[in-house]
């Protein structure tokens, strides 16, 4: 049976896209995975003895802008752009599935995570691409998604989670293959995860709440934005320089506010075109009140 599927399934190995992808932003992801269940229509029976683990690469582009956005999940075209599997017997060692793929099929290779309570993450391959490979990553008892973030992300480290892969070789010829994955390691050339390149990101910390919250508490409602040079609106006010406190008269204090340099942001933002005048002036005013209201 192992044979079989080894020399079988000769195009389950690298997905390598003809051309590079546009987007900068490359995450890659690495698990290994216990392997409970094989599956192959040529032959008449299910292999789970054989098989015992499958350690999986990818490696996929991160759009800050998704091609589509749902209620229950988010989609992104055309990102996948490397995909390796190592199949283990532990008994008789490793070896990899390797080989060409064939172009016949317009379906598209996927990769879709998804939480339990059913929201979803998906990169897809180019549909020029071969034979449709669909690779799913389900949430059993440990959270897969990070919360509070600008878009998702995948949390890193020592995950269970339910792995399905199924792969066409050409109608109806299917293979099929589940488990629970050891852990979920994720590597990305963009730390903060903000869509700008370390490379490129001066601010390589970025504070990424979808609005901009003064104090920790006052959220203005203004959006927090972030500019070409990967710094949001937040990290242009966490940038400016903490001033001493105002001395103290008889017993009571005299009430600070905000810097000189917090004072000139909203200026600066909208001088940039980040912002707009009315969105200056909710900064403005978010900023007094944080400061006015934080010692009640």
């Amino acid at each position: 049976m192992k044979n079989f599927i080894a020399y079988s399934i000769l195009a389950l190995g690298a997905l390598t896209a003809s051309a590079a992808s546009s987007a900068q932003v490359t995450e890659t992801l690495t698990f290994r995975a216990d392997i409970d269940y094989v599956w192959w229509t040529g032959t008449s029976s299910t292999n789970t003895d054989t098989l015992d683990v499958i350690d999986v690469e990818i490696i996929y582009s991160v759009d800050t802008v998704p091609d589509a956005t749902t209620p229950t999940g988010v989609r992104y075209v055309n990102n996948i752009q490397f995909i390796d599997f190592l199949m283990t017997d532990l008994d008789s060692g490793a070896y990899s599935l390797t080989g060409t793929w064939n172009y016949s099929s317009n379906n598209q290779t996927s990769l879709t995570f998804e939480s339990s309570e059913g929201q979803s993450i998906t990169f897809f391959g180019d549909t020029g691409y071969p034979d449709p490979l669909t690779i799913s990553i389900r949430e059993l008892e440990q959270q897969i998604f990070v919360e509070n973030l600008g878009y998702p992300m995948i949390v890193d480290g020592d995950i269970a989670a339910a792995l399905f892969i199924t792969y066409f070789v050409g109608e109806p010829q299917t293979f099929e293959l589940s488990g629970v994955t050891q852990s979920l390691n994720i590597e990305s050339n963009d730390t903060d995860r903000d869509g700008i390149t370390d490379a490129l990101d001066q601010c390589d910390a970025s504070i990424i709440d979808p609005t901009v919250v003064f104090k920790g508490w006052y959220d203005s409602g203004v959006t927090n934005y972030r500019d070409s040079s990967g710094c949001t609106v937040m990290d242009q006010y966490a940038a400016c320089p903490t001033e001493e406190e105002a001395p103290r008269r008889g017993i009571r204090s005299v009430r600070s506010g905000p810097s000189s340099c917090e004072k000139a942001v909203s200026y600066d933002l909208v001088a940039e075109g980040l912002i707009d005048y009315s969105e200056a002036r909710r900064l403005r005013d978010a900023l007094y009140q944080s400061y006015q209201q934080q010692e009640f």
